[in-house]
């Protein structure tokens, strides 16, 4: 191991601390915010952002001493605390120790940060925050120090170059843990609630991809080929989802508009009987947005989505009159 900082690796470990947090500010938000409801954008942004003010303090507070501190097998010692004894002189391999605790401070940011897209709209805000601070501290920090802070499954030679243990493999059992608790939101899966915004959820994307560039060739802590071999890997294997991804999206596209002529059939059948159904109510003296009467109602149920995507229909919304809910009909504009 080094012992004598190395000016090159400290600069090549900065920038990658950069993007890792560009990742989930903005990139995660983003990426979230796109997903959900237009009326929760906002909440799901605030829950990124708090969730990485929350990690930093916390890793700065007691979170770096329990994961990289020394310790037992199972958790490192508190005499980091607060960053005590970390000085400016003080060398982790070839960088200073402060940008070594930059760095890890990056990766406790995004790891609870992801758990938020299993419960979106579905959770309170104090409740996610206190949730991800308990999080931090009893399962990130001690997982950090199991795989790289000489903890036990080090010593079992285990290797982890960039959080595949450490981040994903935690961040996704306690994501899927949460949402068996929470529940499913209700109506689903008879009421679906598409995204609001694709295109932002894209623009996230885009910034998750840049940012593992950093992510994954940064965890080399040092500019040499190993981080040149990262980062190649991230965009081969990136590019290569991406295109697999969007081939079996096109194929499901294309097998739903190729349904059998009778399933095509019954759906333009339903959906011509909501409109008739819609246009007698109108005759009869009904407002446009006034409650929608039974025969569209079991009509509108017989419809499934796969074919209204079919059909190339798109959906209005009919207020209910006293509830503030809306109810959904067709809106009978072909999509183009």
């Amino acid at each position: 191991l080094a012992t004598e900082v190395n000016s090159a690796d400290t600069a090549f470990t900065l920038s990658a601390s950069a993007l890792v947090l560009l990742m989930t500010l903005p990139g995660l938000a983003m990426f979230y915010a796109g997903l959900v409801r237009a009326k929760n954008v906002l909440s799901v942004m605030m829950h990124c952002v708090s969730i990485a003010g929350l990690a930093s303090v916390l890793w700065f507070i007691v979170g770096y001493s329990v994961a990289f501190d020394d310790g037992n097998a199972l958790i490192g010692s508190l005499s980091k605390s607060f960053l005590h004894g970390v000085h400016r002189d003080s060398v982790t391999g070839s960088l200073p120790e402060i940008v070594f605790f930059l760095f890890q401070m990056t990766f406790a940011v995004i790891t609870p940060s992801l758990i938020v897209g299993a419960v979106p709209e579905r959770v309170s805000f104090p409740f996610l925050m206190i949730f991800s601070g308990l999080w931090i501290l009893v399962v990130y920090a001690p997982v950090t120090h199991w795989v790289w802070g000489n903890g036990w499954l080090m010593a079992l030679h285990v290797m982890d170059f960039a959080g595949g243990l450490v981040v994903h493999a935690t961040a996704g059992t306690s994501a899927l843990i949460l949402a068996i608790l929470v529940g499913k939101r209700p109506g689903f899966p008879r009421e679906l609630q598409p995204p609001h915004n694709p295109g932002m959820t894209m623009i996230g994307a885009g910034m998750l991809w840049v940012g593992w560039f950093g992510f994954n060739a940064g965890s080399a802590v040092a500019a040499n080929a190993n981080a040149g071999m990262a980062m190649a890997v991230t965009q081969i294997a990136t590019a290569a989802a991406a295109l697999g991804f969007g081939h079996v999206e096109v194929g499901t596209v294309t097998a739903l508009a190729r349904r059998p002529a009778h399933s095509g059939a019954a759906a333009r059948q339903t959906v011509t009987g909501e409109q008739g159904a819609a246009q007698q109510h109108h005759e009869q003296g009904g407002g446009e947005f006034g409650p929608a009467p039974d025969q569209l109602r079991a009509a509108r149920f017989r419809a499934t989505p796969a074919h209204r995507h079919a059909l190339g229909v798109r959906t209005r919304a009919h207020r209910v009159p006293g509830t503030g809910s809306a109810r959904c009909g067709p809106a009978a504009v072909p999509i183009r």
